[in-house]
């Protein structure tokens, strides 16, 4: 997953949260459907992808897991927005 790190997303949580919304978009899946696939409430993947809170790593590998990616590739841009 080849993600450029979106202008504001500065924190960590901020790309990881880009990376799930892009492998949603490429997907085509709505924030619904990815919660229930995924085993979450639609109001915390909310949360999760607003910042509000971040994901943890059992639901960073369901959501993986629906996305059909590595759950390494949501992390991958990290170290970048870190640097």
């Amino acid at each position: 997953m080849t993600l450029q790190i979106p202008a504001g997303a500065s924190t960590p949580a901020e790309v990881v949260a880009a990376e799930v919304r892009a492998g949603m978009a490429r997907k085509r899946l709505t924030q619904v459907v990815l919660a229930e696939r995924a085993g979450m409430a639609t109001s915390t993947l909310s949360r999760r992808l607003t910042g509000e809170s971040d994901f943890t790593v059992g639901e960073l590998y369901r959501i993986a897991d629906v996305l059909g990616v590595p759950a390494a590739a949501l992390l991958a841009n990290v170290e970048k927005a870190s640097a």
